[in-house]
């Protein structure tokens, strides 16, 4: 083979790969975080989680609403299949119930237009949190967002394990 040829192949290549990434990098992508933490001043400190809804695309998105998510039941393999086979979709969230953060006096701002690569914070207080969980089959949480095109992302389960004011132990809750 000639250098010419060993050059075609290279630009071949090279152009395929980046046409991939082009592809790649248009999609609006957006990742949530929970994190535990507090907030307010020196006198009034709350303690609670804060969630980070992070834009890592390279274009603006528009989230219309979120909400948060506790386990209603715990499910097995055959709920997902179920769900799977009667709705023809894969679906992450079976046995979660959502909910909308005024429910709970929580402010989200939202519906809100997410810079590139800026995050949106919300903060939930222990109180917020105690009501939320008061109905859940354990202790833990997930958030999610929907954008402008209803495309959801949620965020990982974010297990609580401190006491929170107002609720009741999770051995208390599955009894």
């Amino acid at each position: 083979m000639k250098l010419t040829e060993y050059l075609a192949i290279y630009a071949a290549a090279l152009s395929t790969i980046v046409f991939f990434w082009n592809i790649l990098s248009s999609r609006p992508r957006l990742r949530i975080r929970i994190l535990p933490g507090t907030h307010g001043d020196d006198e009034n400190i709350e303690m609670g989680v804060h969630i980070s809804v992070q834009n890592t695309s390279a274009h603006v998105i528009h989230v219309s609403n979120s909400s948060v998510l506790y386990p209603h039941m715990t499910t097995t393999l055959m709920d997902k299949v179920k769900h799977l086979i009667k709705y023809k979709r894969l679906c992450t969230t079976v046995g979660w119930v959502h909910s909308d953060l005024s429910y709970y006096d929580v402010k989200d701002k939202f519906p809100a237009s997410i810079e590139a690569r800026k995050p949106h914070d919300i903060f939930i207080p222990e109180r917020a949190l105690g009501n939320i969980l008061t109905d859940a089959s354990s202790r833990e949480i997930r958030f999610g967002v929907q954008d402008a095109l209803w495309r959801s992302t949620y965020s990982k389960s974010f297990k609580i394990d401190w006491h929170l004011e107002g609720s009741t132990p999770a051995a208390e809750c599955s009894a």
